[in-house]
C-alpha cells in the first residue's frame, strides 16, 4: 500500500456520494483502451480525499512483458504545468509576487522584449513590444512565447535553443536566460500559444526561492503529499528500476512498437528540470495531488494551496482573441478540449453543453503529450488521473473523455 493513502483499495470498486456504486466498468473500460490502443495504462479516482477507484491494463512494457502495475512510473510531459502553477502560486501566496508584475522584475533578462511583427506585404520585422510580459500573461500563454516548430521565426529558434540544451549542459535557469533573447510571436496578452511559456515561471520558483525547480517542489508538494515515487529523471534514476514504463510509438502497420529517440530529456546527466514537460510520476502518486487539488487544497492535513487560490487557478482567462484561438484549437487537433477555457496553466470547464461533457464547471487540469491526464473537481470533490505512453497520435481525444464521462456517469 503506497505510503500516504490510509484506507483499503479495491481493484474495480468503491463508493462514491456515499453509496455503494459498482465502478467493475472501469475495469473494461482500462481493458478495451488496451485492446484499441496503447499497451498499458492505469487510472486512480478519488471522491472527498479517498480512493474510490484504481486499477491497470495491460503492460508497462510489452516486450519484456512486464506489466503495468500501482509502481509503473509514466512520463507526465504537460501535466508538470500543474506542478508548476502550483507551485508559483505557493510562493503568490506568500505575497513574493502580484499576477499582473511585469516579469522582467524578478527575471531581468526580460526588460524590453522584443517581437517579430509581419507587415501588409508579408516582410518581418522585429520591434519592440508594445508593453512587459507579466507573470499572468507567462500563466495563460498569452506571453508571445511558443513551443519549437517551424511556422514562424520565433518557434523555429525556440527549436534551435532545445537542441542545444544538452549539449550546453543548460539548467532551467540558463535556458530561460537564452529563451528571453528571442523575439514574441505577438504582443503580450494579445493572443494564445501554447508554448514554454510555464519553465520562465519555473524561473521565477527557482528566483523567488532560491532552490533548484526539483528541490522546491520536493520540500513544498512531494514531501507533504507522501509522493515518493515523483520527480526529474536524476532524483528517481536510482530508484527507477524496472518501473519505468516504455514509451511507444505508430509503426507503419499501426502496431505499436518501442520510441527511444524521445529519452533524452530523461538522462540523467541532463541539468535542465523542465518546468513544462520534465516530470515521472506514478498514477498513485499523481492522485495524491489531484486529490489535494480536489479537497481545497489540503489532504490528510497537509496543505499544498488555499481554496481560493485554487479557485483563481481554475478560472478562464482568456476573452477576445486570445479565446478565440484558444477555441480554434476545438477543431485543430485539441478537438476533445470543446467547452473548456484556459485558467492559470489549466484547462477549464466553462461550457460543457458545447463538449457534450457530463462534468463539473469548473473541473480542471491537463494532459502529457504521452497520453497522461489529471483533473480535479472541487465542486464534487473528485479527481481522476489516468496514464498510457504513446506518441505521437496518443489518443488522448479517445481515452480521456470516455473515462470521465464514466466516473461521471457514477455519481449518485
Amino acid at each position: 500500500m503506497s505510503e500516504g493513502w490510509p484506507w483499503p483499495i479495491w481493484m474495480g470498486q468503491g463508493r462514491i456520494g456515499g453509496n455503494s456504486v459498482d465502478l467493475k466498468l472501469l475495469d473494461s473500460l482500462l481493458d478495451h483502451f488496451v485492446k484499441v490502443g496503447p499497451k498499458g495504462c492505469g487510472a486512480v479516482v478519488t471522491h472527498r480525499g479517498e480512493v474510490v477507484y484504481e486499477g491497470y491494463a495491460g503492460f508497462a512494457d510489452a516486450e519484456r512483458r512486464v506489466p503495468a502495475t500501482r509502481d509503473t512510473v509514466y512520463r507526465i510531459y504537460s501535466c508538470t504545468k500543474v506542478f508548476t502553477v502550483v507551485a508559483a502560486m505557493q510562493l503568490y501566496e506568500k505575497g513574493l509576487f502580484l499576477l499582473n508584475d511585469p516579469i522582467e522584475q524578478y527575471l531581468p533578462e526580460f526588460a524590453g522584449p522584443k517581437v517579430y511583427v509581419t507587415s501588409g506585404n508579408g516582410a518581418c520585422k522585429i520591434e519592440r513590444a508594445s508593453r512587459s510580459i507579466t507573470i499572468r500573461d507567462l500563466m495563460s500563454m498569452r506571453s508571445g512565447i511558443t513551443e519549437s516548430g517551424t511556422s514562424d521565426k520565433t518557434e523555429r529558434q525556440v527549436k534551435a535553443l532545445l537542441a542545444r540544451v544538452d549539449q550546453e549542459g543548460m539548467t532551467e535557469r540558463e535556458f530561460v536566460r537564452q529563451l528571453a533573447a528571442i523575439p514574441l510571436a505577438f504582443q503580450p496578452g494579445s493572443h494564445f500559444r501554447y508554448g514554454y511559456s510555464l519553465d520562465v515561471i519555473g524561473a521565477l520558483i527557482e528566483e523567488l526561492s532560491g532552490k533548484t525547480l526539483g528541490k522546491y517542489m520536493r520540500d513544498e508538494i512531494f514531501a507533504p503529499l507522501g509522493m515518493t515515487s515523483t520527480g526529474f529523471f536524476a532524483d528517481l534514476e536510482p530508484r527507477l528500476g524496472d518501473n519505468l514504463a516504455t514509451l511507444y510509438t505508430w509503426a507503419d502497420d499501426r502496431s505499436l512498437v518501442p520510441l527511444q529517440a524521445m529519452d533524452s530529456q530523461f538522462q540523467s546527466a541532463r541539468k535542465l528540470e523542465c518546468a513544462s514537460s520534465g516530470l515521472l510520476t506514478t498514477v498513485r502518486d499523481m492522485s495524491r495531488f489531484a486529490a489535494a487539488l480536489s479537497m481545497g487544497g489540503t489532504l490528510d492535513g497537509q496543505r499544498i494551496l488555499g481554496r481560493k487560490t485554487i479557485d483563481l487557478i481554475r478560472r478562464n482567462q482568456l476573452e477576445g482573441d486570445s479565446l478565440a484561438d484558444f477555441q480554434a484549437c476545438w477543431t485543430n487537433g485539441w478537438e476533445f478540449l470543446a467547452g473548456y477555457g484556459y485558467g492559470l496553466g489549466v484547462r477549464t470547464l466553462t461550457h460543457p453543453e458545447q463538449g457534450g461533457i457530463n462534468a463539473s464547471p469548473g473541473e480542471f487540469g491537463w494532459a502529457g503529450m504521452a497520453g497522461t491526464y489529471i483533473l480535479a473537481d472541487p465542486a464534487e470533490q473528485i479527481s481522476i488521473c489516468y496514464a498510457h505512453q504513446i506518441y505521437p497520435e496518443n489518443m488522448e481525444g479517445y481515452c480521456h473523455p470516455r473515462l470521465k464521462q464514466a466516473v461521471y456517469g457514477a455519481l449518485e
